[in-house]
């Protein structure tokens, strides 16, 4: 009996709302500035730069792109703001969302380099384009001869590397990695942009499926993939499951690899988002308004939320220091989540202070036994626990 109660609380108690703030905005792209107190959003056409905690507006740019604004980027300095849409990606200057640069390539994706020299663009065509961050003049044109398309990629924290997945063209999905530590880098402001660009060949990472005939990253029907911040777990998305990945890459000239970890089952999922550490795993479903945490190692859930009240998320966007995540759905809403640090292996549940953990357990008995009994379970707790 003492296990079943034990059980039931350790379920429980990650489905307690972690919402402390709702702001009531229309975001399409989202991403947090690096103090976690402003959330850069794409609303149609238009930027905004929002207080987290108020949801004033701190700055706006009207009209920002010719169309719908599909991805945002933010400098590690907070100083520079990268958008984009499906032809197009522009640089901003963040403290008065003043336009930078233009460049003229089509894209699906944008990102910065760690040290925030470089900014990146995924397209379809097979190639991730790097550009000089400070003034958007070319750099490299990463590519791979067996490469036909790019469905997502990742700058490597910490090293000149650059991981991307994509399809061979042979229906078959497959990782590449780009080093860039020994090419003679172009960073100076007066090399003319002709002479700067340069061609850099990839190689592919070998898959190992563990004896299973196809498994998530050797298919290119994944819905959806993305890396974590390290480069070292790789997710994709299929109609029924989700499925990781890790990726083992070096320096060298020998061969890296792709090993399948884990696969949990998920309906329809739209949205996936790392946590900045790479331990947890944002999910939603594009078929419900389901907000989901997991863990990456053992597949195990440790949040789930339903306050989108039936609007469908299509945004996830989680804060640097990983405290914070923000989902936006399609009623005007983005709900503001605090990130607990639970860890499902020890059953713990962190709470800032002694008295707020006796409350919560309190809380949480007294769900168990009113839920137990039929009645109707208790409200949400109070945000000022």
């Amino acid at each position: 009996h003492t296990h079943t109660h034990t059980h039931q609380f350790t379920f429980r108690s990650h489905m307690a709302s972690r919402i402390r703030q709702r702001l009531s905005w229309y975001a399409i792209a989202a991403a947090f500035m690096p103090d976690g107190h402003r959330l850069v959003i794409g609303n149609d056409k238009d930027l905004y730069i929002l207080d987290v905690a108020t949801g004033a507006v701190g700055r706006e740019r009207k009209n920002a792109h010719d169309s719908v604004i599909n991805g945002i980027a933010v400098a590690p300095s907070g100083q520079r703001i990268a958008t984009h849409n499906w032809m197009t990606a522009k640089l901003w200057n963040a403290d008065n969302l003043e336009c930078i640069v233009t460049i003229n390539s089509r894209s699906h994706s944008i990102a910065y380099s760690s040290d925030g020299t470089i900014v990146a663009t995924g397209s379809m065509e097979g190639t991730v384009r790097l550009w000089r961050a400070v003034d958007g003049k070319p750099l490299y044109v990463l590519h791979s001869r067996d490469l036909s398309m790019v469905a997502g990629f990742c700058f490597v924290s910490g090293s000149r590397r650059v991981l991307a997945v994509g399809s061979d063209g042979r229906y078959k999905a497959g990782v590449w990695e780009w080093a860039l530590s020994g090419l003679s880098s172009p960073l100076n402001k007066n090399t003319p942009a002709a002479t700067s660009v340069l061609e850099v060949q990839g190689r592919r990472l070998v898959v190992h499926t563990h004896g299973q005939r196809d498994v998530g990253v050797m298919s290119i029907f994944s819905q959806s993939f993305c890396f974590s911040r390290d480069g070292r777990r790789l997710c994709a998305t299929f109609k029924h499951s989700v499925q990781l990945f890790t990726t083992n890459t070096d320096n060298d000239d020998s061969a890296g690899s792709v090993s399948h970890v884990l696969t949990f089952p998920f309906k329809y999922c739209s949205v996936i988002h790392f946590s900045p550490d790479g331990r947890r795993l944002f999910i939603t479903s594009r078929s419900n308004d389901l907000v989901e945490e997991r863990d990456t190692t053992t597949g195990a859930l440790v949040y789930k939320d339903r306050s989108h009240e039936g609007s469908v998320v299509g945004q996830l966007a989680a804060s640097p220091d990983g405290r914070q995540l923000a989902s936006c759905d399609a009623g005007r809403r983005i709900s503001i989540h605090t990130l607990c640090k639970w860890t499902p292996s020890n059953h713990h549940l962190f709470a800032p202070s002694f008295r707020a953990t006796v409350l919560l357990l309190m809380c949480f008995r007294a769900r168990l036994d009113r839920e137990e009994s039929g009645a109707m379970s208790l409200p949400r707790l109070p945000l000022e626990l």
